[in-house]
């Protein structure tokens, strides 16, 4: 239904805003933008790390492009049904191989929502979280899941989907307005 697709959107493979241009429709993807906004003060850290990504869906190919411009040595891709045909993809099974040796996990999805509300992708398995690792949950509500609270009971980095929706938010405005989205209303109530 759009008449063009900004390349970025392309490339990820997913639209997500739409922006009127001269009398025809535009598509653009915001993701990448509001994934990568809250990393930048761990971004020294990610540098050459490994990432674990948990889901295979829409949001998650957003994620694995930004991951991807950061430089990170390593991303997975944990799925229930990995595809045999992508060396990226690994079982829920593997996950345990890799954990020690991953620097970001994130959670892609809807394990934390509502209708799974005290569920994690992380559920089940036998891994050790460690202080220097980063838990993401592109999840916004609630604000601690009980994927990120695995990592604040050790210590580590959290980064909510809250920060992430925010920066989304400030993409989709710029795009729409062509202004900086007003710093006051990127401040959230809890």
């Amino acid at each position: 239904f759009l008449q063009r697709i900004d390349p970025l959107a392309a490339a990820i493979g997913a639209v997500n805003t739409i922006v009127p241009v001269d009398g025809i429709m535009v598509g653009h993807n915001t993701d990448m933008d509001g994934f990568l906004d809250p990393l930048t003060v761990v971004e020294s850290q990610l540098k050459g790390a490994d990432a674990m990504i948990f889901g295979s869906g829409g949001a998650q190919k957003a994620v694995s492009f930004a991951l991807r411009r950061l430089g990170l040595a390593q991303i997975r891709v944990v799925s229930r049904h990995p595809d045999p045909s992508d060396e990226h993809q690994v079982p829920y099974s593997d996950v345990a191989r890799y954990a020690d040796t991953t620097t970001l996990f994130v959670n892609a999805t809807p394990l934390g929502l509502p209708h799974a509300a005290e569920r994690s992708p992380l559920d089940g398995l036998d891994i050790d979280i460690r202080s220097h690792q980063i838990g993401y949950d592109l999840l916004y509500k609630p604000r601690i899941t009980p994927f990120l609270k695995r990592f604040l009971d050790e210590h580590a980095t959290v980064i909510g989907g809250m920060e992430m929706f925010i920066g989304q938010a400030k993409r989709s405005f710029h795009l729409w307005t062509g202004h900086a989205m007003p710093e006051e209303a990127t401040r959230v109530l809890d």
